[in-house]
């Protein structure tokens, strides 16, 4: 399947998604300017092909615009170093989307029965998993792709080879092992080789809601403190992604670590740093 037959195939699942959630959709009091979703809630990501597909789209834009939206998305990859929630860089001064026709479908999945005002969306548990669903079949979709932020995905696109390799289908599972080989790695290890750490501790979610944001830093932080890279038994497994729904109690990541003194330091900083938010959204308060 080449890069035509891929977008056609994208905007099938895009119009498919739509027909499947419009009876929640139906009574969403999103407007346009309301910017939440694209500010402080959701998270702007993107898969390789849908990047392409937006890159397709700008280059209908005149060269200012062009100018002013590669600003934008270099000090948007720049803020996202630092910082868990950042601003779409296609917003515009009015909140609205400059690439509503072509957004990714991180966005076309959110919304809301009731005003954000900062507390989260309430969506219904139907729609969210129908969401989860089509997310996954856009990846199959795009399976020798990456996902990611959007500013970085379309970054990563532009660099040279990549775009046009990605395009030809020539970037392969080999092609990235060549990679791992260059840099003195093993391209041939496998999940079921890595042995992990016997000393386990869940974080649990402290509320039923939606995971609004995961501090990268903090998960960091506490890898270390579990004693990973040395140990290569240690490291952190995440259970949600972001603007997925989490019920009260439920493990929102697994520390893992190879003796029970680095996993006592690292649950202990689990606990202080809280690297995963959990917020605002109500799942099946809304019926229908």
């Amino acid at each position: 399947m080449d890069y035509r037959e891929k977008k056609e195939q994208v905007f099938k699942l895009y119009a498919e998604y739509e027909r499947l959630v419009e009876p929640f959709k139906s009574q969403a009091v999103c407007e346009k300017g309301c910017a939440s979703c694209c500010i402080d809630v959701g998270n702007v990501g993107a898969t390789t092909l849908e990047g392409l597909i937006i890159l397709e789209y700008l280059q209908g834009w005149d060269d200012q615009a062009i100018e002013e939206i590669n600003r934008s998305l270099r000090e948007n990859r720049s803020e996202k170093l630092n910082s868990v929630l950042v601003r779409c860089p296609f917003l515009d001064e009015e909140e609205s989307c400059r690439i509503y026709v072509v957004r990714p479908f991180s966005c076309r999945r959110l919304y809301s029965v009731r005003k954000c005002d900062g507390q989260g969306a309430v969506v219904h548990r139907h729609a969210l998993a129908l969401g989860q669903k089509m997310e996954k079949e856009l990846q199959e979709l795009d399976a020798e792709g990456c996902s990611g932020h959007l500013s970085f995905i379309l970054h990563l696109l532009e660099r040279k080879g990549f775009g046009q390799d990605y395009q030809r289908e020539n970037w392969s599972l080999e092609k990235f092992k060549e990679i791992i080989d260059a840099q003195d790695g093993n391209p041939d290890i496998k999940a079921d080789d890595i042995m992990l750490g016997k000393y386990t501790y869940d974080l649990p979610s402290p509320k039923d809601g939606y995971i609004e944001a995961i501090n990268n830093r903090a998960i960091i932080k506490i890898a270390r403190s579990a004693g990973s890279p040395r140990d290569k038994g240690a490291g952190i497994m995440l259970r949600f992604k972001k603007g997925e729904g989490a019920e009260k109690g439920e493990a929102l990541l697994t520390i893992y670590a190879d003796n029970k003194r680095k996993l006592d330091d690292a649950k202990t900083l689990a606990s202080k740093l809280q690297p995963i938010r959990v917020e605002g959204m109500i799942l099946g308060e809304v019926v229908g």
